[in-house]
């Protein structure tokens, strides 16, 4: 263990936190006293607490459908038994309920409520973990595993505490904010339904282990989910989902807005669309879709490695999102023009707050800018204190939630190309590639759709039309499905916009049934050009429209 090391980030607290007093006593008591005979004592105990007032407003067609307050206080363990050579950890006997244990902490500032909750669930783990390291130990036996690496790594011990407390959210400011955005739907009459949800989250993040590191921070961040239905003129029925993340409350009040009703009248605009039979040929994917086709097919797939250890690892692939791109450091990836860093210190880029800010990990590792391609190369992939053959050390990206274990997570990913043209100039660049191979459309796509599952690399697109090449006429497209999409992809970028976009989203973890999410931004291209994209017709069937009008419209 190194020597402690006092990260002065901020204004240090001079007054008691009942909760990290609580942690770190418990800790100390357990790490002494918790044994059961002859199974051995923890030897690693760490607490995170998630302490979160906040709260929810519903909106539909300008109506208000409910208004929620609160504030919980969620802890989980990692409980460790072993040493860090050999644990217990990164092993999952049922792949359906692999998840730390956790429970909720008393509200109030009362220590000794605190500090039972956080015994209780100490005991719980404890015995499961006996028996999970009994499990994982046969497991290894019988495998005869030979390639063996540490199950923690040894880190700076590390001290970034906070004096904070709740600012309380006023949430009755932004009530007539969501009621007025949301009765801009009823202009749009071929919209079947339609849900704006508004959530504002303040977080005091707690965090403490027995080598000694701990940190309080706290953080904000404000999300609104704009949910729309809509059945075009084919019968196709369009569900779409935008969520809108923000670090503050006037860049809500300043960007939401507009931001909403360019994302309705795109979603109009689709209404009249064509089905596609085929198409094969250049692609642009702009502003969402841009950021969702670097995240989908590279930052994923350079995250959650090491994949859990399981008996059941011809189900893996079903239920973990396993990376496909590890294997290749040291290869190229990406174009030459293209480099990639991960920089989770950035508070705010051009104005714009990055969600994806943290001063230190979820294992209470302090992170840096983090090289991940070099002109093309990948350089590196994300890491935890869990060790494997790429990783000796953490890089600061050990990410986690209440219900979701630590796992190697993006923070801020930056995009940067040497390759760019202005807007005009990769469309006129798409047109001749379009030209060259007879094709008098072009395709642009505006949005993605999530993946069906954790083994699908790219979703659909949901947003996107064909330019017509000689006219610029625009031809929305109905529901379609991109075919031959591979890592392969990310090398047929050919151009990219010189022109920025901030892209902040919630980022699953790798368990598709059951993961929580972490706040993450990527800062990409606003457009991309790439060179050749296949789209194969949808076998979703149309469907009956409603026999009478909407009730906003039907008058």
């Amino acid at each position: 263990m190194k020597t402690l090391i006092l990260i002065l980030l901020g204004c240090l607290s001079l007054n008691a936190d009942v909760y990290l007093d609580a942690m770190k006593d418990e800790i100390k008591r357990s790490i002494s006293k918790l044994e059961v005979k002859p199974f051995p004592k923890p030897y690693f105990i760490s607490y995170l607490n998630y302490d979160v007032e906040w709260c929810e407003i519903d909106a539909s067609f300008g109506d208000i459908r409910y208004v929620k307050k609160d504030r919980y206080s969620a802890l989980n363990t990692d409980l460790r038994i072993g040493s860090s050579e050999n644990d217990n950890s990164n092993y999952a006997y049922d792949l359906n309920s692999y998840r730390p244990k956790y429970t909720f902490l008393p509200i109030e500032n009362d220590y000794d409520a605190i500090r039972s909750s956080i015994w209780q669930l100490t005991d719980e783990a404890y015995k499961e973990v006996i028996e999970i390291f009994s499990k994982k130990s046969a497991y290894r036996k019988k495998k005869d595993i030979k390639e063996n690496y540490p199950s923690l790594s040894d880190e700076k011990t590390i001290s970034y505490v906070k004096n904070v407390e709740h600012k309380k959210i006023d949430c009755d400011k932004f009530i007539g904010f969501i009621k007025n955005i949301s009765s801009e739907f009823r202009k749009y009459e071929k919209i079947k339904n339609s849900s704006l949800k508004f959530y504002a989250r303040d977080v005091i993040r707690r965090f403490a282990n027995s080598q000694g590191s701990e940190f309080v921070y706290p953080y904000e961040y404000y999300q609104i989910d704009l949910y729309v239905e809509m059945q075009d003129e084919n019968g196709y029925l369009k569900n779409l989902l935008k969520s809108l993340i923000f670090t503050s409350e006037d860049e809500v009040l300043k960007y939401s807005r507009e931001k909403i009703l360019s994302f309705i009248n795109d979603v109009y605009e689709s209404y009249k669309s064509k089905q596609v039979d085929y198409y094969l040929g250049p692609a642009i994917f702009e502003e969402d879709a841009s950021a969702e086709f670097f995240n989908n097919l590279f930052v994923k797939n350079i995250s959650f490695y090491p994949p859990v250890e399981t008996d059941k690892e011809e189900w893996l692939e079903y239920y973990y999102a396993l990376p496909k791109l590890v294997e290749r450091i040291g290869k190229k990836v990406l174009p030459y023009f293209i480099s990639i860093y991960d920089n989770p210190l950035k508070k705010d880029y051009k104005g714009f707050g990055l969600c994806g800010y943290y001063p230190v990990d979820d294992e209470g590792v302090v992170p840096f800018k983090l090289d991940l391609v070099y002109n093309g190369i990948l350089k590196n992939i994300y890491s935890q204190r869990l060790v494997n053959k790429y990783s000796q050390k953490s890089n600061g990206h050990g990410r986690g939630d209440y219900i979701m274990y630590v796992s190697p997570m993006s923070g801020n990913v930056f995009i940067n190309s040497s390759k760019t043209l202005d807007y005009n100039g990769i469309i006129l660049k798409a047109k001749e590639i379009a030209k060259e191979n007879s094709l008098k459309e072009i395709l642009v796509i505006k949005k993605i759709s999530p993946p069906h599952d954790i083994r699908q690399l790219l979703g659909e697109p949901e947003i996107a039309y064909f330019l017509n090449v000689e006219t610029g006429k625009k031809t929305y497209i109905t529901v379609s499905i991109f075919d031959g999409i591979s890592l392969r992809t990310l090398r047929d970028i050919l151009y990219t916009e010189d022109t920025d976009y901030v892209y902040n989203f919630m980022q699953r973890g790798p368990f598709g049934y059951s993961s929580g999410e972490v706040c993450s931004s990527i800062i990409v291209p606003r457009s991309i050009l790439v060179g050749e994209v296949e789209l194969i017709k949808s076998q979703e069937r149309p469907e009956k429209k409603p026999y009478v009008p909407h009730p906003y419209f039907g008058h």
